[in-house]
């Protein structure tokens, strides 16, 4: 799966194991994608990643809901965009 390339209301099945993640062959609807800043190098806050601090960069965030629960993916290799059911 290229999570560049998913939307809202996309369909996804899980292919391989997920660690605390839904099962294999569960089937999903994307609920929510988002651009999250995160921390990618920890460091002394307050001062400039140059100088020892944390460096920050964008990821996309994307949520599912699976039967009756949300899960925040990050697996991207191990799930399928479903094209038709």
């Amino acid at each position: 799966m290229d999570p560049n390339k998913v939307k809202l209301g996309d369909l996804i099945q899980v292919r391989e194991e997920i660690p605390f993640g839904p099962p294999v062959g569960s089937v999903g609807i994307i609920n929510l994608v988002r651009m999250d800043n995160v921390c990618s190098k920890g460091g002394i806050v307050g001062l400039p990643p140059e100088e020892g601090g944390p460096e920050y960069k964008m990821e996309k965030a994307i949520c599912a809901i699976f039967s009756d629960r949300m899960h925040r993916l990050c697996f991207y290799d191990r799930m399928d965009v479903l094209e038709a059911i």
